[in-house]
């Protein structure tokens, strides 16, 4: 008989209304500006750029918006509802990456133990709830997972990955990571396939049929093809062919990725990012990963490895690669930290031990089952989109005075067009957006990797001597700069130079003849 429904929060309920509030809050990053004057540069002309149009120094240089549906889809948010849409897409998208990911969970483990491992790897996340196109990366990489949690992937499924990838690529770069867990699947899935085949000759050679092992299923499909299992089939599959049928997925993964502005071309564009020593020497997130700042992360990482000594389960060899793929990613680059959990979770699901009949979570699993799970979340939804539809604005967003040099900006702009500007990088998005001054640099490192970071360096590290060198070759006549810095301590002191605004966070800076060299 079928156990009757109760109204009244199920575990997914909660999951989704807690990551729904949990990153409610303003939007304050600084790329968010530049995929906002990307979005508006694609609707302005009606092209997607090929060459840089934001900047003087590196203006037409090649230069992929690899990103530019995530742009053009959060300019037309912006436009439609402002900052408020903003915070809700990105309260949204948190709550369906994490919901999502408590769904693939419990098809493995009990509902708690699911909503536990969400709610803790999701909080020890938490540091990279920001509005960026790598959380569309993360629900492809989650929805990838979803589609390969099986040995084999049907021919007939081959056409989905096609379509998530094509969607997948021009959303942002972490599609080439997709491929290459598609690719590591591929492989254990080849593996997997030749033990079975090897395995199921020898059973016929000794007229025996393997009844027991973790290859007993495979085998037995494919020997229930032939007419007799005593006799070897007349038409064995090459390796090739198997090659074909194990990575079909990742095949019709790269034609997928294909499907951009930019063509093959881009499948090799987001691998620049890995040889950039500017990221990683100068940009926190890009850094390697500090368990002090990072205690959460700590414990994911203690508590893994105790369940791999304390199980001492076999995992399989995908599992294992994604864990220890994720393992590394997460160590060498703190932004990574998300796409560890999601990696992970195909071993971390296979090392929790499952209830016991009679016990506690056993008794949680089976009353959550009977729950009516969605819609109060759904209500919870519609709720904080009608209060932000009709004017609630519970957080400050956007621009403001202290984040980020709006007075500063403001003077810059009574000087007029025509000023060949040296900016802080961290400034440079804001100051596309305001479009008023094309910028000598901002957060696009893999455009300006090699001349212009070299030249940024130069002139932001004074002590070496060439400052007043380099911005005189480059024709720079304005600088705006943070005023608690050696560079504007330099420059309020250099003959040439005169400050001509200054507040506690930036200062302005013309030319007003030849500087004193050093």
């Amino acid at each position: 008989m079928k156990e009757r429904s109760i109204p009244g929060f199920s575990l997914w309920d909660l999951v989704w209304i807690f990551f729904l509030l949990g990153s409610l809050r303003a939007i304050f990053e600084p790329d968010v500006f530049l995929h906002l004057s990307i979005g508006r540069q694609i609707f302005e002309t009606g092209a997607i750029p090929g060459g840089d149009p934001f900047s003087w120094s590196a203006l037409g240089a090649p230069w992929y918006a690899h990103e530019w549906l995530a742009g053009s889809l959060l300019y037309r948010l912006f436009q439609a509802g402002g900052w408020q849409a903003l915070i809700l897409l990105r309260s949204l998208l948190v709550a369906l990456l994490w919901s999502s990911f408590y769904l693939v969970a419990r098809r493995a483990v009990s509902r708690p133990a699911a909503a536990l491992l969400t709610l803790f790897l999701g909080v020890a996340s938490g540091g990279m709830w920001l509005l960026r196109p790598y959380l569309f990366s993360h629900l492809g990489l989650l929805a990838l997972l979803a589609l390969l949690d099986r040995t084999t992937v049907p021919r007939k499924w081959w056409p989905l990955f096609a379509l998530l990838f094509g969607l997948w690529s021009n959303l942002h770069g972490g599609f080439v990571l997709g491929l290459a867990v598609t690719a590591a699947h591929g492989l254990a899935c080849f593996l997997n396939r030749s033990a079975a085949w090897s395995q199921g000759r020898q059973n016929r050679a000794s007229g025996q049929t393997q009844e027991n092992g973790p290859l007993r299923e495979e085998v037995r499909n494919l020997q229930s093809r032939q007419h007799e299992k005593s006799v070897p089939p007349r038409n064995e599959p090459s390796s090739i062919q198997h090659a074909l049928a194990s990575f079909g997925p990742f095949l019709a993964g790269v034609a997928g990725s294909c499907l951009n502005p930019y063509g093959p071309a881009l499948l090799w564009y987001p691998l620049g990012y890995l040889g950039n020593r500017f990221m990683s020497s100068q940009i926190s997130e890009w850094q390697s990963t500090a368990f002090a700042e990072e205690p959460l992360f700590e414990l994911v990482l203690l508590g893994t490895v105790l369940l791999l000594v304390w199980k001492r389960r076999k995992l399989g060899l995908f599992p294992v690669l994604l864990l220890f793929g994720g393992l590394h990613l997460s160590l060498t680059v703190v932004r990574h930290i998300p796409i560890f959990a999601i990696l992970a979770l195909p071993a971390l699901t296979r090392l929790l031990p499952a209830a016991s009949p009679g016990s506690l979570i056993s008794r949680l699993d089976k009353n959550d089952r009977r729950m009516r799970g969605g819609p109060l979340a759904a209500v919870a939804t519609l709720l904080l989109l009608a209060g932000l539809t009709l004017g609630w604005q519970p957080l400050p967003a956007g621009i403001r005075p202290g984040v980020y040099p709006v007075a500063a900006v403001a003077k810059l702009e009574d000087l007029g067009p025509g000023r060949r500007l040296f900016n802080f990088d961290g400034w440079g998005s804001y100051l596309i957006f305001r479009r008023q001054v094309p910028v000598f640099i901002d957060g696009r490192f893999d455009l300006y990797w090699g001349r212009v970071t070299g030249q940024y360096l130069t002139v932001t590290h004074p002590g070496s001597g060439r400052w007043a060198e380099v911005l005189s070759d480059l024709g720079v006549d304005t600088v705006l700069y943070p005023t608690p810095s050696a560079l504007s301590e330099v420059l309020s002191l250099a003959r040439g130079w005169t400050r001509i605004y200054r507040d506690p966070q930036a200062s302005l800076f013309i030319r007003t003849g030849v500087e004193e060299r050093e």
